[in-house]
């Protein structure tokens, strides 16, 4: 589990990122812990090392069992000496700084994780060699960002597996007990959608704690809205329990294939699960999607769009399917003009406002005659991620919305004053220049803002 602990030399807090305590459930890391006669929060994984020394996540849940093996908080990162906020450190001297204040430890409950600066692709070689999950790449330089998930933090992983929600159970066959396989879903807004289910993975003890741990929340009605079709009676549960899920795909319409239980994720929230299948989550090649219900198809995602930066296409399509809550609202109901550099930001590209053939029936249009040609224009209008990701996917590095909404087109709701540097001036002038114009405008009473 991840685990955040906070230390002040006397008492000892140790819980999960969405707040779940782990104090009393862990009492031997709480007592290493105490060790630490300094006020630091720190960061790590609390993890269960079987007879052979290889992680378990299965006994780590059977914890309350006393299972044969030790139970070790790795720590991999400090937030906080004496009082003193060192997110903004660098990585590697944040892990100077941990590595000091572990020294000396003795309590084996305690270790300092280190790290290997290169050969990535060789450690990844023998974790897989070892059977492990993956491995964590990290920007040596990277600060510490709370409550976002940054790419100069990236979890490699040998083994696919996703955060799913226990929506049901089916009636068990043969000489299985309790029950036969779980129903899954996960979250796109506050809608419930239907994953698949999963009949593997399970030990007897695995299948009787879940069985208990979901009588208590049986129901009569399926938490989704859409129709699941299964095989075998269900039992429908609230949904309240997370479980981990190793997959070998996700279909194009969003199933899971060939998956198995790993273990209930007792340190993740339901909120946390949902839109596994984003446009970030394969950078490498074209990838089929569903976002939000609209499917989607992403083309050339290692084309590189920034040759000197290494930014790819999939990199930008990534980064607005992050940003899309920000940039939503100063979309929604406004014509887009597209400037569009499907070769990269080195080459000149071109405009683009006719919604064309080509967009899928989903994305919304609004019809204006061009009084040049006088003929009909269809611009996309952008009112939810799907659209945009199809926008980002046509290669779109500007979107440049109307000054107007199609609810009153011939009514502009803000101006914009374009103040741009010549070859005869500089970007000097260009702050003089804006600083006189919004002192014009404030004397007329004139709101104004600066917007790049």
């Amino acid at each position: 589990y991840r685990a955040i602990a906070e230390c002040d030399g006397k008492t000892i807090k140790l819980y999960s990122r969405n707040g779940l305590s782990f104090t009393t459930k862990f009492p031997q890391i709480v007592k290493a812990l105490q060790q630490i006669k300094h006020r630091a929060i720190l960061d790590g994984e609390i993890v269960f090392l079987d007879e052979k020394g290889n992680p378990s996540f299965q006994k780590l849940q059977q914890f309350d069992d006393k299972p044969k093996g030790k139970l070790v908080f790795y720590l991999f990162d400090i937030l906080s000496l004496d009082g003193k906020d060192v997110k903004q450190l660098p990585l590697t001297d944040r892990k100077q700084l941990l590595k000091k204040l572990l020294s000396g430890r003795k309590d084996p409950s305690l270790q300092y994780n280190d790290h290997i600066i290169g050969s990535g692709k060789k450690y990844f070689e023998a974790a897989t060699k070892k059977n492990l999950e993956g491995v964590i790449a990290k920007k040596a330089t990277s600060e510490y960002s709370l409550g976002i998930r940054s790419k100069e933090w990236l979890k490699i992983k040998n083994r696919t597996s996703m955060e799913a929600v226990i929506a049901g159970y089916t009636a068990p066959q043969n000489s299985r007990k309790h029950f036969g396989s779980l129903i899954l879903g996960e979250y796109v807004g506050k809608e419930l959608k239907y994953l698949g289910h999963t009949g593997t993975g399970f030990t007897e003890k695995a299948l009787e704690e879940l069985w208990d741990k979901m009588q208590p929340l049986v129901v009569t009605k399926s938490p989704f809205k859409e129709k699941v079709k299964v095989n075998m009676p269900v039992s429908w549960v609230k949904p309240a329990l997370v479980a981990e899920i190793f997959y070998a795909e996700l279909t194009d319409d969003g199933i899971l294939r060939h998956s198995a239980f790993k273990g209930l994720r007792i340190d993740k929230k339901l909120s946390d699960v949902k839109k596994t299948n984003n446009a970030s989550e394969n950078n490498s090649k074209d990838n089929i999607v569903k976002v939000e219900g609209k499917t989607l198809t992403l083309t050339n995602l290692s084309k590189l769009y920034w040759p000197k930066e290494k930014i790819t296409k999939g990199d930008l399509i990534a980064y607005y399917d992050s940003m899309a809550d920000y940039i939503l609202p100063y979309l929604k109901d406004r014509p887009l003009s597209l400037k569009r550099n499907p070769n990269g930001i080195l080459d000149a590209g071109f405009y683009h406002k006719d919604a064309g053939e080509q967009a899928p029936a989903w994305v919304k249009k609004y019809d204006v005659e061009a009084e040049s040609t006088n003929k009909i224009v269809n611009y996309i209008v952008c009112n939810g991620k799907p659209t945009l990701l199809y926008i980002a996917n046509l290669g779109s590095i500007e979107i440049n919305p109307w000054n107007s909404t199609t609810r009153k087109i011939d009514y502009p709701t803000y101006m914009i004053i374009d103040i741009d540097p010549s070859d005869k001036n500089s970007f000097d002038d260009v702050i003089e220049t804006a600083l006189v114009v919004k002192n014009i405008l404030e004397t007329a009473g004139v709101d104004s803002y600066c917007k790049t």
